[in-house]
């Protein structure tokens, strides 16, 4: 039996026990080990190992730079593992093709779905070590020939994150129908609304705007100009990545007495938005009832970044806004028709700026 060099690089200890395990020598598989992406280069070029599995997500550098690095020096087949719950042509997915990865692969979050996954990982490794160099190296730089001609929005460091509830659909639809055409900034939203009520007030909005905009899936990139939406069963959040603030989506059950106990949890999206983006994100807070988005608001706050909020006289349910200006939290206050202008005069200062 031909033994294929296997060399593993993963943050998560039982991960690593679990290729071991799959791994064996037993399946023609010898296989090397690494906690995190220093020295991984080197080891390549050392270890000349047939694959490469590799974590997107690990400390002090995350997979997508330790590809870049791999595949500009000393080509392998790449295996890419992601912890994120996102669809298999999600972008960030397509981000490590982008890089050269030959697979990427979420990781299942249950034993029986890691045992699953045992002998098609293994009949894959097989596959991809009897790759050529040459080949290999043709498809990747194919791969990025691509990516050069074919560019994509830019990644976005700044972010406009609104929240809505009870009597916002109006103002909101309005706010996002006048967004400045020249954005650097994505936008996000989270809005409490039915499921079906939401996806037809999406569609009709998103044949009427001059910006991509869609319902978040999981693993998109927040791009400038983009409009990405929370869904109403889980909350839209923001993970920080090398290729820029992904998405990933959480259904949170945790809630304050004082928090009405749906989708998307305004807090937790807010605190999400102020841990990607600090000072270059902008909170705006719409018309809703309860106190959501009161601890988002400080924490938005507290990273350096801004809070807008809805003139509680203008809103049809003002006990949300309110609660925001009762804390201290609000930067400025705005009626509905002032909030496109002012993001009008912010998105002409961060072009200038840039």
């Amino acid at each position: 039996m031909q033994v294929r060099k296997v060399l593993v690089v993963d943050s998560s200890q039982s991960f690593q026990d679990w290729l071991s395990q799959v791994l064996a020598p037993a399946s023609g598989v010898q296989i090397s080990l690494l906690c995190d992406g220093t020295g991984v280069v080197e080891a390549v070029q050392d270890g000349k190992p047939d694959v490469l599995i590799l974590d997107m997500f690990m400390p002090p550098q995350d997979g997508l730079v330790v590809l870049d690095k791999v595949m500009r020096r000393s080509p392998v087949p790449v295996i890419m593992f992601a912890e994120l719950d996102c669809p298999d042509d999600s972008e960030l997915f397509q981000e490590a093709y982008d890089r050269g990865a030959r697979m990427v692969l979420a990781k299942p979050r249950t034993v029986s779905g890691l045992w699953a996954m045992a002998k098609s990982l293994q009949d894959m490794i097989v596959r991809l070590a009897d790759i050529p160099l040459e080949k290999l190296v043709i498809d990747y730089l194919n791969v990025r020939k691509n990516v050069i001609e074919n560019p994509r929005p830019w990644a976005a460091r700044k972010a406009v994150g609104i929240i809505s509830s009870t009597g916002a659909v109006e103002v909101l639809r309005d706010l996002l129908l006048k967004l400045p055409d020249k954005l650097p900034a994505g936008v996000l939203v989270a809005q409490h609304m039915y499921a079906p009520v939401w996806l037809n007030f999406t569609d009709s909005l998103a044949r009427k705007t001059s910006h991509p905009m869609s319902i978040a899936r999981g693993g998109e990139i927040v791009r400038e100009g983009r409009i990405l939406l929370s869904p109403t069963a889980k909350t839209l959040l923001i993970q920080r990545t090398n290729c820029g603030r992904i998405s990933r989506l959480e259904a949170i059950r945790k809630f304050e007495t004082w928090q009405i106990p749906l989708q998307p949890h305004l807090d937790a999206f807010l605190k999400s938005l102020a841990e990607g983006f600090g000072p270059n994100a902008i909170a705006i807070v719409l018309s809703g009832m309860g106190e959501g988005g009161v601890k988002g608001s400080q924490d938005v706050r507290d990273a350096g970044g801004q809070v807008w909020v809805q003139d509680p006289r203008t809103a049809s349910a003002p006990s949300m806004p309110e609660a925001v200006l009762k804390g201290g939290f609000a930067s400025r206050v705005c009626a509905p028709a002032e909030l496109s202008s002012a993001l009008d005069h912010v998105a002409e200062s961060w072009i200038n700026t840039d």
